[in-house]
């Protein structure tokens, strides 16, 4: 770039005076100088690191464009152009205020329901939601837009307590017991399964109905009751064995591992049992009432059977007390021996302990009955104290005492029929007494022995003796130990006739047997 066109004379050195009078002439010098300080005057342009660039007058400044910026000259026109932005404004949106299309623009963050903006923080204000909070309350929604603080519910980092009912669709669980659907059950293996009262109160098993409400008195409102209650049955409605009313059973289901049926085990603590147990300690009282119905009972068996209409009912049969062993062989399997079959057992156990004081009772009954009634006497037709149905056994015994001393007092007898046992004719025959009071034989050899065996005191003993039909048949009558028995007059001596009967009886009073012969029935 050339130089402004002035033309100077050689350089002139000097000071000009900045300032002289109005129409005071300049020196050639001074001329000169302004000339050249005109010529040779510049200016200087600097950017952000301080470098300053001389503008003198040789110097060419180019403008360039950058990222989205262009320039252009056109003649003496310089263009400028913002190539790589669309900015127009600053608009505020949603949650956000001010904003602006020119200057400096600042967006600020709207406050509104439960949120709170200051300076430099942004937060969110719980109050706005729920207006009931309280520290350990558990908060639900109520809608969409509030929330509850329950005061029912609360968990303070170790215990969830709720107040009122807890309902759920599949499960509820904790580390020892789990409730899916219908069944509770204990959770950890071979764990027991408690279910306890507190203090007075009791375990009610039913539909929610208390005992003193079904059965009319406050004396079943201690321990626990099973109750199944139903107000409404209809008979008809019992139309198979499932529809059977075996209410609050209790059942024991054991199986024995496998054995071969040779192995025999006589461990006497094989005892299964399905017990109902009393624990009473008298401790020092007299409890002295004598009628049945007072003291410890071991099972108190209750049927109450009430007619509530005025029609009359009918029930066939009504048992205080059902005991049924139930055993059966199956199909295709091996055999089953059962050596004793017992129905019911009464068995009081007494004991006296050597360090302790006498026990005294005065009276043991294994069966009583006693029938009662309040009010108009009933009426009763028959009424068995014992009743022995039809017997299976090849012997039947309606009753069996083994005491042979024991003692009975039987009252009158409406029929009475003797147990007849058949003897084996033989040389010598024994009459076991033990098995019948009446035996019958018929004789066949001359110079037969009877011994009499297991003839208690106080009893019993006839022989029905019969000749064959040839006659003349002798015999001798003897106990066991063959100490002959005493009869009136000396031994007997049988009818002789072919089949004759003779009738022998004996009787042990204790210190001797005594006999009679009746002879010659025709």
């Amino acid at each position: 770039m050339a130089k402004a066109q002035l033309v100077t004379r050689a350089t002139t050195s000097g000071t000009n005076t900045e300032n002289l009078n109005k129409g005071s002439a300049l020196t050639h010098a001074e001329m000169d100088k302004n000339l050249i300080g005109l010529r040779d005057a510049g200016f200087g342009i600097a950017d952000d690191t301080s470098t300053v660039l001389s503008v003198t007058n040789d110097k060419t400044i180019t403008i360039a464009g950058g990222t989205g910026i262009t320039t252009a000259l056109s003649g003496d026109t310089l263009t400028i152009t913002n190539s790589g932005g669309d900015i127009t404004s600053v608009v505020a949106g949603d949650g956000l205020a001010n904003g602006g299309t020119t200057g400096d623009v600042t967006l600020n963050i709207g406050a509104g329901t439960g949120i709170d903006v200051a300076a430099d923080a942004i937060s969110v204000d719980v109050s706005d939601f729920m207006t009931n909070g309280s520290n350990n309350r558990v908060v639900n929604a109520t809608g969409t837009d509030a929330m509850n603080a329950e005061a029912n519910m609360t968990f303070d980092g170790s215990t969830l307590a709720v107040t009122g009912n807890i309902t759920a669709t599949t499960s509820i669980a904790n580390d020892a017991v789990s409730i899916s659907d219908n069944l509770i059950q204990a959770s950890r293996s071979n764990d027991d399964l408690k279910v306890e009262p507190s203090s007075t109160g009791q375990v009610l098993v039913g539909a929610g109905t208390k005992p003193s409400d079904a059965l009319g008195s406050t004396r079943w409102a201690h321990g626990s009751n099973l109750l199944k209650e139903d107000l409404a049955l209809d008979p008809s409605s019992i139309t198979s064995s499932g529809d059977r009313i075996y209410a609050n059973t209790r059942f024991l289901n054991l199986k024995l591992t496998e054995g071969n049926g040779s192995t025999e085990s006589n461990n006497s603590h094989l005892r299964f049992r399905q017990a109902d147990a009393i624990q009473f300690d008298v401790n020092g009282q007299l409890l002295t009432a004598q009628n049945r119905y007072r003291g410890i009972q071991g099972n108190y068996n209750v049927q109450t059977v009430r007619n509530t209409s005025s029609n009359a009912g009918k029930i066939s049969n009504v048992l205080g007390v059902m005991v049924e062993a139930d055993v059966a062989t199956q199909s295709s399997k091996g055999a089953l021996t059962i050596d004793t079959l017992k129905g019911f057992v009464s068995s009081p156990y007494l004991q006296e302990n050597s360090d302790s004081e006498v026990l005294t009772v005065s009276e043991i009954k294994h069966f009583e009955n006693a029938s009662d009634f309040d009010g108009t006497t009933p009426v009763v037709t028959d009424e068995y104290a014992y009743y022995a149905g039809t017997l299976l056994g090849t012997n039947k015994f309606a009753f069996f005492a083994a005491d042979l001393d024991a003692r009975s007092a039987i009252g009158k007898l409406d029929s009475y029929r003797e147990s007849i046992n058949a003897l084996t004719n033989s040389a010598t025959i024994t009459v076991d007494c033990s098995l019948a009071p009446v035996h019958t034989v018929t004789i066949a050899q001359t110079g037969t022995q009877f011994n009499f065996k297991n003839l208690g005191t106080g009893q019993t003993a006839t022989v029905v003796v019969k000749q064959d039909g040839t006659g003349n048949r002798t015999a001798t009558f003897t106990e066991e130990d063959s100490t002959a028995i005493k009869f009136q007059g000396g031994a007997p001596t049988l009818s002789t006739g072919a089949n004759a009967i003779d009738v022998i009886t004996v009787f042990n009073t204790g210190s001797e047997v005594l006999g009679n012969c009746a002879k010659a029935y025709a």
